[in-house]
């Protein structure tokens, strides 16, 4: 069975000067916002300092020619930023440390890198950090509504555990209970933590950062995302395939685990009551999405599904067609 090389982790209140202290040569990965929250604490000036613009594959290969040699590189940011490093640390064969300045998702931690070709995410490489440095000053500094929206991926696993089995059962998934019991523990944790998570405490960030690990290695360990990624990510995929729009990751993943879970018929008022007390940005009014968005999105679905069979997975939109009376009732429980 494939392990998790879980990194070491770096945690505390303004660590960051000693964590650049002891480091060789450095090209950073960042944008200007959490450049400037990391450099008030610290004094470092990296060999290169690349500002990171998209994640669209061919900004990345346009990158790479210019890469420098460089014994580390660091990723300082959000998801953007930690994967630019991992394609920096990928094509060089250096060592990767990871700054997250925000919580909202859990590239730092895992090894691929996700990038867009035409509209839609693919995941290449494989790299893992060998360092992690959490710094609640600087994370409790980013709006707490980016902090919060990291629980998204993590509340996931309430709709993708029902997929796994549901797909499982039809003979088109391999299931470990085993790793579905030790998923749905995780999901509690999430759930016990849920005030503090919403009060972006440290114990709520310790919460997000430790249950991305369990989650990470679990799906290390199936060999594939199926413990915390179902039809929830589908209609994330769809909306933003559908708009050609992108927004916090976490955000979008619950609306579409309120979703799922009233298709599913999973539960959707006690999902909600938690992701209302994580103060998780799942609505349509929290983040810009409009009801004709995501009554398109809704209505799509199962096409969407049929559509793109290389990139999506058998789900509960193998098995129930989206009907009007459904979105109906999703759209009344999202107001």
């Amino acid at each position: 069975m494939p392990s998790y090389p879980k990194p070491q982790f770096l945690r505390g209140r303004r660590i960051l000067a000693h964590l650049f202290e002891h480091e060789g040569d450095g090209m950073v990965c960042t944008m200007p916002e959490p450049w400037e929250l990391v450099r008030r604490q610290v004094d470092f000036e990296p060999m290169r300092l690349h500002m990171v613009q998209d994640m669209a594959m061919k900004t990345l290969e346009a990158l790479e020619p210019d890469l420098p040699d460089c014994e580390v590189v660091y990723g300082i940011g959000g998801g953007s930023a930690a994967d630019t490093a991992k394609f920096v640390a990928m094509k060089r064969g250096c060592r990767l440390v990871q700054v997250p300045t925000i919580v909202s998702v859990d590239a730092p931690l895992t090894d691929a890198v996700g990038v867009r070709v035409d509209g839609r995410v693919r995941y290449i490489g494989h790299v893992w950090p060998d360092l992690v440095a959490i710094d609640y000053d600087v994370i409790q500094q980013a709006p707490k509504r980016l902090n919060r929206a990291g629980c998204g991926d993590l509340l996931s696993i309430h709709t993708a555990l029902h997929d796994w089995l549901v797909a499982a059962e039809a003979g088109q998934a391999a299931y470990d209970e085993a790793i579905a019991e030790q998923a749905r523990a995780c999901l509690q944790r999430v759930v016990a933590a849920a005030d503090d998570i919403g009060a972006v405490n440290q114990a709520g960030i310790d919460t997000i950062v430790d249950e991305y690990c369990q989650e990470i290695r679990l799906c290390v360990e199936f060999g594939g995302s199926r413990p915390e990624e179902g039809s929830e990510h589908l209609l994330a995929y769809n909306y933003e395939y559908r708009t050609g729009r992108h927004m916090a990751h976490g955000e979008l993943v619950g609306t579409g685990v309120y979703a799922l879970s009233v298709i599913q018929g999973n539960d959707p008022e006690g999902i909600r009551q938690v992701m209302d007390r994580c103060r998780l940005g799942f609505r349509p009014a929290d983040n810009g999405i409009t009801r004709d968005e995501l009554v398109e999105t809704l209505r799509t679905l199962n096409a969407f599904r049929q559509e793109h069979p290389e990139d999506t997975f058998y789900s509960v939109l193998d098995t129930v067609e989206i009907t009007e009376g459904m979105i109906e009732r999703i759209m009344d429980g999202l107001t």
